[in-house]
C-alpha cells in the first residue's frame, strides 16, 4: 500500500534481521511448489520488543538434578540424559 515502504522503514532497519530482532507481520506469505517462501507481502509491521529479564528469573536450581553443571553436561554429551 501506499506509504507501508516508509512505515516499514520508520520502525525496522534491514541490519533488525540479521541482529535477532523480532517483529510482527501482517500480510500474505507466497511460495513455491516445494513449500519454500519465495516472498511476504506485507500490510504491516509492528516491532517486538524482547522482555526485560533478570538472571534470577532464568535460574533454575532443579535443572541438573543436583548435578554440578560439568557433571551435567559431561553426563549429556555421553547420552546418559534424556
Amino acid at each position: 500500500s501506499e506509504g507501508l515502504d516508509q512505515r516499514i522503514a520508520d520502525q525496522a532497519s534491514f541490519e533488525d534481521g540479521w541482529q535477532g530482532a523480532r517483529g510482527r507481520v501482517r500480510g500474505w506469505i507466497h511460495r513455491v511448489a516445494s513449500g519454500d517462501i519465495s516472498w511476504v507481502e506485507a500490510e504491516s509491521l509492528t516491532r517486538i520488543a524482547p522482555p526485560e529479564r533478570k538472571h534470577t528469573e532464568l535460574r533454575d536450581e532443579k535443572f541438573t538434578s543436583g548435578l554440578s553443571p560439568a557433571e551435567y553436561l559431561n553426563k549429556l554429551r555421553e547420552g546418559e540424559l534424556g
